[in-house]
């Protein structure tokens, strides 16, 4: 009984150790996302990244691991969920880097579960794009989760804008830059039985009736909601004006000049500094 009870506590522990970080990296990375867009459900598995600051971003927005579900499939496909680029200037920066070397790639991926295998969710940090094009693919090098069985993506709040063509009227760009998204992560948890042998499942909590994703072990499904700011994103202008001082032709200087507006107007973050250990990360 007693070696149940502490190997319960330890899966407890376990669960709530990797939501945690799941919960930070999340919200660390992606809160240093630029110029990230809605792509509702577009498919992004052919998506990739070059070192240009004003490269854009998407996230699957309405992303499910529920669709395209199959209980009886022997693997499933790892999903692009998010790609976009992650300004790395820290806070106590002493010289500004390229280009290429701040604005770094960031890929989220999920790879859905089956009746026999959980979920897999992969945070891939990509390294310098200055000579090019930097491919981000999931693997075990990344950081990863697993014990997942759903993870989605909701809630999205954007600003129809389009920087490229900032004066064109809002109601005429399909553009629509997130400020805000929500994740919801999943993990079951397995609990310890006396002289049984362990029949764990992993299907979608909702697919649970199928007759494949029947389990005679006892079970809790954890469910973590992450709500995520893209803190720096251009959403449009701000009422906030300035005066330019240097602008060329001559003729055009003493004009106003309108700034951008961010999820919190006029302030941009850089990446924070953290003390030395196990979630400090480039």
């Amino acid at each position: 009984m007693a070696s149940n009870q502490n190997e319960a506590l330890s899966n407890r522990i376990q669960s709530e150790s990797a939501l945690n970080e799941i919960s930070f990296y999340l919200k660390y990375f992606s809160s240093q996302g630029i110029n990230v867009e809605d792509r509702i459900d577009e498919n992004l598995n052919s998506t990739s990244l070059t070192g240009i600051a004003a490269n854009r971003g998407y996230v699957r927005t309405s992303y499910s691991a529920l669709k395209d579900f199959s209980a009886t499939a022997s693997a499933a496909p790892i999903d692009t969920v998010a790609i976009f680029l992650r300004d790395t200037l820290s806070s106590q920066y002493s010289t500004v880097p390229s280009i290429g070397d701040r604005f770094l790639p960031t890929g989220i991926y999920f790879q859905r579960p089956t009746a026999k295998t959980f979920g897999v969710l992969y945070i891939d940090l990509g390294r310098s794009l200055a000579a090019g094009n930097v491919t981000t693919s999931p693997s075990l090098d990344d950081l990863w989760y697993g014990s997942i069985v759903d993870f989605q993506v909701a809630e999205p709040a954007y600003s129809n804008f389009e920087q490229n063509k900032p004066l064109e009227p809002t109601l005429w760009t399909t553009t629509r830059r997130l400020s805000a998204v929500t994740f919801k992560i999943t993990v079951r948890e397995y609990l310890p039985q006396e002289n049984s042998r362990r029949d764990y499942t992993w299907c979608p909590p909702s697919a649970m009736t199928l007759p494949e994703c029947a389990t005679t072990s006892p079970y809790k499904d954890v469910e973590r909601i992450v709500r995520v700011t893209f803190r720096n994103n251009i959403l449009g202008f701000s009422s906030t004006q300035m005066v330019k001082t240097t602008d060329q032709p001559v003729a055009s200087r003493y004009q106003k000049k309108q700034f951008y507006s961010r999820p919190y107007d006029l302030i941009y973050f850089l990446k924070p500094n953290y003390p030395v250990g196990q979630l400090k990360r480039n």
